[in-house]
Protein backbone atom coordinates (compact mmCIF):
# COMPACT_ATOMS: atom_id res chain seq x y z
CA UNK A 1 0.00 0.00 0.00
CA UNK A 2 2.59 2.62 0.89
CA UNK A 3 4.56 1.86 -2.11
CA UNK A 4 1.82 2.77 -4.71
CA UNK A 5 1.21 5.87 -2.70
CA UNK A 6 4.54 6.85 -3.23
CA UNK A 7 4.32 6.32 -7.18
CA UNK A 8 1.49 8.64 -7.00
CA UNK A 9 3.20 10.98 -4.76
CA UNK A 10 6.24 10.91 -7.26
CA UNK A 11 3.89 11.61 -10.12
CA UNK A 12 2.25 13.95 -8.82
CA UNK A 13 4.84 16.30 -8.11
CA UNK A 14 6.60 15.84 -11.33
CA UNK A 15 3.50 16.73 -13.11
CA UNK A 16 3.51 19.77 -10.59
CA UNK A 17 7.02 20.57 -11.35
CA UNK A 18 6.15 20.17 -15.01
CA UNK A 19 2.86 22.94 -14.66
CA UNK A 20 5.41 25.08 -12.25
CA UNK A 21 7.79 25.24 -14.96
CA UNK A 22 5.73 26.39 -18.21
CA UNK A 23 3.59 28.47 -16.32
CA UNK A 24 5.91 30.33 -13.35
CA UNK A 25 7.55 32.91 -15.58
CA UNK A 26 4.51 34.36 -17.08
CA UNK A 27 3.11 33.79 -12.73
CA UNK A 28 6.01 36.06 -11.91
CA UNK A 29 6.07 38.97 -14.32
CA UNK A 30 2.10 39.23 -13.26
CA UNK A 31 3.15 39.32 -9.26
CA UNK A 32 5.83 41.63 -9.80
CA UNK A 33 3.27 44.48 -11.33
CA UNK A 34 0.66 43.88 -8.91
CA UNK A 35 3.02 43.56 -5.91
CA UNK A 36 5.18 46.18 -6.87
CA UNK A 37 4.55 48.22 -3.93
CA UNK A 38 5.49 45.86 -1.77
CA UNK A 39 8.31 43.81 -3.67
CA UNK A 40 9.18 42.00 -0.02
CA UNK A 41 6.06 40.28 -0.42
CA UNK A 42 6.63 38.61 -4.03
CA UNK A 43 8.55 35.54 -2.98
CA UNK A 44 5.49 34.78 -0.55
CA UNK A 45 2.93 34.78 -2.56
CA UNK A 46 5.05 32.73 -5.45
CA UNK A 47 5.85 30.01 -2.98
CA UNK A 48 1.53 30.33 -1.60
CA UNK A 49 0.73 29.53 -5.46
CA UNK A 50 3.13 26.73 -5.73
CA UNK A 51 2.00 25.33 -2.46
CA UNK A 52 -1.70 25.75 -3.58
CA UNK A 53 -0.71 23.67 -6.91
CA UNK A 54 1.00 21.20 -5.20
CA UNK A 55 -1.94 20.14 -3.02
CA UNK A 56 -4.43 20.67 -6.28
CA UNK A 57 -2.08 17.77 -8.10
CA UNK A 58 -2.39 15.57 -5.89
CA UNK A 59 -5.73 15.54 -5.60
CA UNK A 60 -6.57 16.01 -8.98
CA UNK A 61 -5.52 17.41 -12.05
CA UNK A 62 -6.97 21.62 -13.34
CA UNK A 63 -8.92 21.11 -16.04
CA UNK A 64 -7.11 24.64 -17.22
CA UNK A 65 -3.96 24.94 -15.19
CA UNK A 66 -3.46 28.22 -17.00
CA UNK A 67 -6.40 30.02 -15.72
CA UNK A 68 -6.21 28.00 -12.03
CA UNK A 69 -3.20 29.41 -11.39
CA UNK A 70 -4.10 32.77 -12.90
CA UNK A 71 -7.37 32.68 -10.48
CA UNK A 72 -4.88 31.38 -7.36
CA UNK A 73 -2.54 34.20 -7.89
CA UNK A 74 -4.82 36.90 -7.79
CA UNK A 75 -6.63 35.63 -4.97
CA UNK A 76 -3.27 35.26 -3.10
CA UNK A 77 -2.48 39.20 -3.91
CA UNK A 78 -6.08 40.31 -2.83
CA UNK A 79 -5.34 38.15 0.39
CA UNK A 80 -1.97 39.83 0.77
CA UNK A 81 -3.27 43.13 0.32
CA UNK A 82 -5.69 42.75 2.62
CA UNK A 83 -3.23 41.85 5.21
CA UNK A 84 -1.02 44.68 4.30
CA UNK A 85 -3.75 47.16 4.75
CA UNK A 86 -6.20 45.60 7.20
CA UNK A 87 -5.00 48.04 9.81
CA UNK A 88 -5.95 51.07 7.85
CA UNK A 89 -9.75 52.53 7.46
CA UNK A 90 -9.17 52.87 3.57
CA UNK A 91 -8.62 49.06 2.60
CA UNK A 92 -7.74 48.66 -0.73
CA UNK A 93 -11.10 47.82 -3.19
CA UNK A 94 -10.25 44.07 -4.19
CA UNK A 95 -13.29 44.51 -7.11
CA UNK A 96 -10.54 47.01 -8.30
CA UNK A 97 -7.34 44.27 -8.36
CA UNK A 98 -9.62 41.55 -10.08
CA UNK A 99 -9.78 41.14 -13.72
CA UNK A 100 -11.62 38.84 -15.84
CA UNK A 101 -10.10 35.27 -16.19
CA UNK A 102 -7.89 35.31 -19.69
CA UNK A 103 -8.60 33.21 -23.02
CA UNK A 104 -6.31 30.86 -24.29
CA UNK A 105 -4.33 33.21 -25.65
CA UNK A 106 -0.94 34.51 -23.54
CA UNK A 107 -2.80 35.63 -20.69
CA UNK A 108 0.02 37.18 -19.08
CA UNK A 109 0.37 40.13 -21.65
CA UNK A 110 -3.09 40.92 -21.28
CA UNK A 111 -3.32 40.36 -17.84
CA UNK A 112 0.52 42.91 -17.97
CA UNK A 113 -1.25 45.25 -20.09
CA UNK A 114 -4.39 45.61 -17.71
CA UNK A 115 -2.25 45.96 -14.56
CA UNK A 116 -0.60 48.68 -16.37
CA UNK A 117 -3.62 50.53 -16.66
CA UNK A 118 -4.47 50.01 -13.07
CA UNK A 119 -1.18 50.94 -11.75
CA UNK A 120 -1.38 54.29 -13.83
CA UNK A 121 -5.15 54.94 -12.99
CA UNK A 122 -4.13 54.76 -9.31
CA UNK A 123 -0.67 56.89 -9.96
CA UNK A 124 -2.79 59.91 -12.16
CA UNK A 125 -5.35 59.37 -9.14
CA UNK A 126 -2.68 59.83 -6.14
CA UNK A 127 -0.20 62.61 -8.23
CA UNK A 128 -2.06 64.96 -9.71
CA UNK A 129 -4.15 67.11 -7.97
CA UNK A 130 -8.00 68.32 -8.04
CA UNK A 131 -7.38 70.85 -10.52
CA UNK A 132 -5.02 68.98 -12.85
CA UNK A 133 -7.89 65.93 -12.70
CA UNK A 134 -10.98 68.41 -13.43
CA UNK A 135 -8.61 69.48 -16.72
CA UNK A 136 -8.42 66.22 -18.17
CA UNK A 137 -11.98 65.84 -17.51
CA UNK A 138 -12.76 68.73 -19.29
CA UNK A 139 -10.41 67.75 -22.46
CA UNK A 140 -10.72 63.78 -22.53
CA UNK A 141 -14.02 63.39 -21.19
CA UNK A 142 -16.45 66.63 -21.86
CA UNK A 143 -13.90 67.19 -24.77
CA UNK A 144 -14.07 70.26 -25.04
CA UNK A 145 -12.06 73.08 -27.04
CA UNK A 146 -9.24 75.08 -25.63
CA UNK A 147 -10.98 78.21 -25.86
CA UNK A 148 -13.92 76.74 -24.43
CA UNK A 149 -11.97 75.34 -21.55
CA UNK A 150 -10.53 78.80 -21.35
CA UNK A 151 -13.59 80.42 -20.69
CA UNK A 152 -14.53 78.05 -17.76
CA UNK A 153 -10.88 79.02 -15.84
CA UNK A 154 -11.32 82.49 -16.43
CA UNK A 155 -7.79 82.05 -18.36
CA UNK A 156 -6.75 82.85 -21.39
CA UNK A 157 -6.67 80.10 -24.69
CA UNK A 158 -3.04 80.02 -24.93
CA UNK A 159 -2.33 79.46 -21.22
CA UNK A 160 -5.11 77.01 -21.22
CA UNK A 161 -1.96 75.12 -24.48
CA UNK A 162 0.49 75.79 -22.17
CA UNK A 163 -1.22 74.04 -19.01
CA UNK A 164 -2.27 70.95 -21.52
CA UNK A 165 1.06 70.43 -22.52
CA UNK A 166 3.06 70.84 -19.14
CA UNK A 167 0.33 68.32 -17.38
CA UNK A 168 1.23 66.03 -20.40
CA UNK A 169 4.62 65.91 -20.10
CA UNK A 170 4.00 65.05 -16.19
CA UNK A 171 1.60 62.25 -17.16
CA UNK A 172 4.76 60.95 -19.54
CA UNK A 173 6.91 60.97 -16.77
CA UNK A 174 5.00 59.59 -14.60
CA UNK A 175 4.18 56.53 -17.33
CA UNK A 176 7.91 56.19 -17.30
CA UNK A 177 8.95 55.60 -13.58
CA UNK A 178 5.88 52.63 -13.80
CA UNK A 179 7.70 51.54 -16.56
Amino acid sequence: MKRGRNVKSKESNRICIEIWNDYEPKLRKICNVKMSNHPDYIEDVMQEVFLALLKKVKNSLPDNPKAWLYAVLTNTINREYRKLYSHQKNIISIDNMQIDLPYENDFSDLYVDRAFLDEFKKTLENELSKDDKEFIYYIYEKRLKMKEIADILDSTESAVKQRHYRLMNKIRKMVNKIL
